[in-house]
């Protein structure tokens, strides 16, 4: 016998079957989702990491070769690392 709310018998019916039929639903909506932020993340410091290989190949022709964007390379891969890490699910992911 269905529990009754406000004398409608089926309404604890279908909140338990929204619940069981939207509830993984989301779950994959809201993984896929982590699922993405993390790959932007982790894809940026894949781009300043190259950058910075990069650089250091150019480094190799002199110091008078070395763009201005070398300069600074190192501290936004470590910005980049740490954006990645600062986000406490992709961190985990990362580990």
């Amino acid at each position: 016998r269905p529990v009754t709310d406000h004398g409608n018998e089926h309404c604890y019916h279908r909140s338990i079957v929204q619940k069981t039929t939207h509830a993984p639903f989301m779950e994959s909506e809201d993984n896929t989702a982590v699922a993405l932020r993390c790959f932007d993340l982790q894809s940026a410091v894949l781009e300043k990491e190259n950058e910075k290989k990069a650089c250091d190949q150019v480094r190799v022709l002199g110091e008078s070769q070395v763009p201005e964007t070398c300069l600074t390379v190192e501290a936004r891969v470590q910005e980049a690392k740490d954006a990645l890490l600062e986000d406490a699910a992709c961190a985990a992911r990362a580990t």
